[in-house]
């Protein structure tokens, strides 16, 4: 192979210079016999695929320490070489996921048990002293472990690099660890309570020290009189005032950066060994984080002059309806919310799993493609592309692993092999014009880590509570006991009767959060996030959602300020922040609104006879049912949309030029008046819907370029619609399809050009899927036998279809084609 770099372009990966869309899936070399290698990596080929991702579990190449085997001495599966060496004659690109762990469902998550078991003090430790039991968690700030793992990175890292792109081989990229979290222990008891870290002048006290300084500064911070960093310990159970809750965050903090800092050491030992391509994470603090910190590990990353990105994954555990689409759409999101250039790619993508039962609908499939697509992905990797068996002794569960893959034990394709092929040979022939293309959101959302920590430590009990107001009024906050509801009501959130009135604001804040993009979904509102304080985007000339309950980061707060001041527009939901998340007064905000927190309402169900939502009133007096809390504030409203007993509960801000609105409910979509509530306050802050259907029933994102002005625009049937409908896009305005009307099934999913350029002339839009023929000016057209295809040139131009000419009708300045697909595609050819 030629000699080449793997670069990032604007959004994309450029490798040897060129757009590079990740077509990948995971292939286990070591789940696999080796003469079955390369019949994987052809049926991979075949499927329009262009990568192979793998893990190289430590394990398996040193059983016993000191026993290495890279090059299947004592087992042919243990060739990794020559399984490089297949993809390498191949033609498809590698990714490399060497580790120390890569879970894979490995019991030691790839880690060889004698590490464990010969060295005890590489286990972490729980707060208690004791070592975590379940899967092994390393302990990844020990010497010792640190020692061993770079090690195993001086047999494996060397090898790799021989096959590096820059040496003309496969390797385009290398993630060192995989969902980098110490094995998901993220949490305040659960690990690193080990003598690197907690021991005096350990990496805790070192943090610390960098933070605050001093120990008179910390003494302060902690509310007691600190005379030795030996006195310093990490918190032993969750907080009961104010100082242990500090004492709590600082402890999730340094975690989280602990973790980030792991990244960075295996990244330079990677480099020290000779591997020169750029580094990826994989939902780095997963777990806790959900879809992982991105922004809070890149931000790091970059401090550090690491070339890296991080990556999501996409699976989806339920149909793909309004609820399942918050799943896929928040994991693309947050990781496009990085800082400095991401590179939004899903390393892991599939609607099945390593346990059948378990196993999503397989329904999903095509659907999550497409939308992972339309919401910004510009790579994906099917996890896993083959079923293998796990060497015995390995795994968590069965040997079989994966058996609902697209490529069976057997070599035998499924279904969905055909599915990810149909949508990866799109994607193949449209890389470059997809590449240039980008997500173009109606609004922003503001998150930051607060939105998970408030909810987990509850509400910071407050250094000054008469500065402060409170959402919650709790002056002690523990860890909530909640039980959930078996009843499946999810019209109560879950939860029914008195056990819903434990839940506080504080509590429901990442509830309320996906409440919201359910209601964005249902009105066909695109969003996208920021970050609030590792802000990828500049403050000022777009909206920007803010859900809090009074707390955020100073860092937060900083930007929300910056954003009103230039002009920016803003939501606020459920109340204005007026302190900082370590319960410190920031009141800017609040003074600059002039709004205050004066009362809460709770949910209905907590007082006898005192159940049902609450009914508040819109402004043309039609009532609204309201099932959570609802916040009052006092202020100048200039338009107030919602009042509660005469009290207002959302309104515009007087005096912002209509640019701020607070709203002391959770927006969310539960009967039509609440379309028609949000629909009154998203009109007057001028968010607007890019594209809209009937009733809009049907989720369309469009993709944009910026410089020829052509979309890909992808349509699904989110609700299950069996209308047919057409669809209104705002800029550049077209109604579309003009003769006939667009069907899909439940959870289909289509990608349709809009102002495609052919030639010199444009396709103005068209109703199914389409791509470039291997000759000039001829496209495959799919669909299903029976379908109406229509499609709209802006110029008048010869048309074959099938290969027989079609005369175009001049309609509306546009020149129009219909057809009854008699199969499942039609060739088109085109010419002046």
């Amino acid at each position: 192979m030629k000699e080449m770099k793997t670069e990032r372009g604007n959004g994309y990966l450029l490798v040897g210079g060129k757009p590079f869309y990740i077509r990948g899936g995971e292939i286990h070399y070591f789940r696999l016999k080796k003469d079955q290698w390369k019949d994987r990596v052809k049926k991979l080929k075949a499927a329009s695929m262009n990568t192979v991702s793998s893990y190289i579990p430590w394990f398996w190449h040193e059983p016993e320490e000191g026993r290495i085997d890279l090059e299947g001495k004592t087992l042919p599966e243990r060739d990794i070489r020559g399984f490089l060496m297949v993809c390498a004659d191949m033609g498809v690109k590698v990714i490399a996921r060497p580790g120390p762990f890569v879970n894979s469902e490995l019991r030691e998550g790839g880690y060889p048990r004698w590490v464990f078991e010969k060295y005890p003090e590489c286990l972490s430790h729980r707060r208690d002293g004791k070592i975590a039991t379940g899967r092994p968690i390393p302990a990844e700030g020990e010497p010792l472990l640190r020692k061993l793992v770079k090690r195993w990175y001086g047999y494996i890292i060397p090898l790799l690099a021989e096959f590096s792109c820059t040496k003309g081989g496969p390797i385009i990229l290398c993630q060192p660890d995989n969902e980098i979290s110490a094995a998901w222990s993220y949490g305040l008891g659960n690990s690193l309570y080990d003598s690197s870290i907690i021991k005096e002048g350990g990496l805790w006290h070192q943090w610390l020290k960098e933070r605050y300084g001093g120990l008179e500064a910390i003494s302060e911070r902690y509310g007691k009189k600190i005379e030795n960093w030996a006195d310093i310990i990490p918190p032993e159970d969750m907080p009961s005032n104010l100082y242990e809750y500090r004492r709590c965050l600082d402890w999730l903090n340094f975690k989280r950066e602990f973790f980030a800092d792991w990244g960075i050491t295996l990244c330079r030992w990677v480099k020290e060994f000779g591997l020169d391509v750029p580094f990826f994470f994989n939902e780095p603090v997963a777990g806790f984080y959900t879809h992982g910190d991105h922004p809070g590990f890149m931000s790091k990353m970059n401090e550090a002059g690491i070339d890296c990105f991080t990556a999501c994954h996409n699976y989806s555990d339920r149909i793909y309806d309004l609820e399942g689409a918050n799943l896929l759409e928040l994991a693309v999101e947050i990781t496009k919310s990085a800082p400095g250039n991401p590179i939004p790619v899903s390393v892991e993508t599939n609607h099945t799993w390593f346990e059948s039962r378990l196993s999503r609908n397989h329904i999903n499939g095509p659907v999550n493609l497409r939308m992972g697509l339309a919401h910004g992905l510009n790579g994906s990797s099917i996890y896993a592309f083959t079923e293998g068996r796990s060497p015995e002794g390995s795994t968590l569960c069965v040997l079989e692993y994966w058996e609902d893959a697209p490529v069976s034990i057997e070599g035998r394709l499924s279904p969905c092999y055909e599915e990810i092929s149909t949508f990866y040979s799109f994607v193949a022939r449209w890389e470059k014009e997809i590449l240039k293309t980008v997500k173009i959101p109606d609004l922003y959302i503001g998150i930051s880590p607060a939105i998970r920590y408030i909810p987990f430590l509850g509400v910071p009990v407050q250094h000054d509570r008469e500065g402060i107001p409170s959402s919650s009024n709790l002056e002690v906050n523990v860890e909530p006991a909640i039980k959930k509801s078996s009843s499946g009501h999810e019209w109560l959130d879950g939860y029914e009767g008195v056990d819903k009135q434990t839940l506080t604001p504080e509590n429901l804040l990442w509830h309320d959060l996906t409440e919201f993009l359910i209601l964005l979904r249902r009105m066909n509102i695109a969003s996208s996030i920021v970050d609030l304080t590792h802000p990828s985007k500049e403050p000022g000339s777009y909206t920007l959602v803010v859900p809090n309950t009074g707390f955020l980061e100073k860092q937060a707060i900083d930007y929300i300020v910056s954003h009103i001041e230039k002009g920016g527009k803003v939501l606020f939901f459920n109340t204005v922040p007026s302190a900082t998340c370590d319960g410190y007064p920031d009141s800017r905000l609040a003074e600059m609104l002039k709004v205050s927190l004066t009362d809460k309402v709770r949910p209905a169900g907590a007082g006898v006879l005192d159940y049902g939502w609450r009914i508040m009133y819109d402004r043309e007096n039609h009532p609204v049912g309201e099932p959570s809390w609802i916040i009052l504030h006092s202020g100048r409203f200039s338009d107030v949309f919602a009042t509660f007993e005469g009290k207002p509960v959302i309104g515009a801000v007087e005096g912002m030029d209509n640019r701020v609105v607070v709203s002391g409910i959770s927006p969310s979509f539960h009967h039509s008046c609440h379309l028609k509530l949000w629909k009154d306050v998203f009109a007057f802050l001028n968010i607007q819907a890019q594209a809209e259907t009937y009733g809009d029933y049907f989720n369309v994102v469009i993709r944009q370029d910026r410089e020829s002005h052509s979309m890909l625009l992808t349509v699904c049937n989110i609700l299950g619609s069996s209308s047919p409908f057409k669809i209104s896009v705002r800029e550049p305005k077209i109604t579309f399809p003009v003769n006939c009307k667009i069907r899909l099934l439940p959870c289909e999913a289509r990608m349709l050009w809009i102002n495609l350029p052919v030639g010199d002339n444009k396709l103005v839009y068209i109703t199914h899927e389409i791509i470039p023929g291997r000759k000039k000016g001829t496209f495959e057209i799919r669909g299903r036998c029976g379908d109406t295809l229509e499609f709209a040139f802006k110029k008048k131009c010869k048309v074959r279809l099938d290969g027989k000419p079609y005369n175009l009708k001049h309609k509306n300045n546009l020149f129009t084609g219909t057809y009854k697909f008699q199969g499942e595609k039609v060739l088109l050819a085109v010419s002046q």
